[in-house]
């Protein structure tokens, strides 16, 4: 038990605090009085300054204050930075979206969507000249492009020639043919209505309107026929070449509008003559 009791009595000398001059001890003066302080005192024994880590509190609070002043605004410039800078993207994505389209001018359809036809005429690109004053540069475009429809629907005449004297038709491939005529008309009958805003060429215009018009519905006849009826193929091959018999005349009064334009057409020949006069017969043009 007295082993206890003077174990007991070294621990609480131990736990005491330390004074100024014992060994292991840190000392640092009075930031107000200069007098020497254990490290930890709170408060100054002789001019009664209240201490924070050895600073004088009334420092300490200042410098806390100017701690967060400082990160406040280091942390508010960053946030700034950031949202200016989300924000110039977005304006950017708003002035170019929005323009990206404005130098494009909606062009016609030329080409129309469809199945190709199982022969073609090969046939070089039109070249235009500036057309005369007073002509609508609608109308000359649009007299350039009949003629490239015309050589289209006109090359579809081998496979037709081929169904009528063939023993077996092959439907499959007049039945492509006639689709790619289908959707050539409907190029067509674009063009005739543009190409009637040119007064000189409006007769020709509402001629190529009844060509496209009686072709698409020969076509649409045989289209409707069983791919097994090789008669209804026979008869919509033939049909179809008589009407495009009238090609010849439309194309070479579409040349005389279109050397008084200053425009150089495509070829269109037919293959092979047929004796159908067309829906308009031949005809000649007003010049302007």
């Amino acid at each position: 038990m007295a082993i206890d009791i003077l174990r007991r009595k070294a621990t609480s000398r131990e736990l005491e605090p330390k004074a100024v001059g014992e060994l292991d001890v840190s000392v640092f003066s009075c930031p107000s009085c200069a007098r020497p302080l254990v490290e930890g005192a709170r408060r100054c024994p002789g001019c009664r300054t209240r201490l924070v880590m050895g600073i004088q509190l009334g420092r300490a609070a200042l410098f806390m204050a100017l701690g967060v002043s400082v990160g406040t605004l280091i942390g508010g410039t960053g946030v700034a930075l950031t949202l200016q800078g989300q924000l110039s993207t977005a304006q950017l994505a708003a002035d170019v979206v929005p323009g990206a389209g404005q130098g494009a001018a909606a062009a016609p359809i030329t080409e129309p969507v469809g199945p190709a036809p199982a022969a073609t005429v090969a046939a070089p690109a039109a070249s235009a000249a500036p057309p005369a004053t007073g002509i609508p540069p609608a109308a000359v475009w649009s007299l350039g492009q009949t003629a490239e429809i015309n050589a289209r629907i006109v090359g579809v005449t081998p496979v037709l020639a081929s169904a009528i004297g063939a023993k077996d038709v092959d439907t499959a491939a007049v039945a492509s043919a006639l689709r790619a005529v289908v959707a050539d008309t409907a190029s067509g009958a674009d063009l005739s209505s543009r190409l009637g805003a040119w007064p000189a060429a409006s007769g020709l215009a509402a001629d190529f309107g009844k060509f496209y018009a009686a072709v698409r519905a020969a076509a649409l006849t045989g289209l409707a026929a069983s791919m097994s009826n090789d008669a209804a193929y026979r008869s919509a091959a033939a049909s179809m070449l008589g009407i495009l018999g009238s090609v010849s005349a439309l194309d070479a009064r579409s040349r005389v509008l279109a050397q008084s334009a200053g425009v150089t057409l495509v070829p269109v020949a037919v293959p092979f003559a047929t004796d159908a006069a067309g829906p308009s017969g031949p005809g000649s043009e007003p010049l302007p």
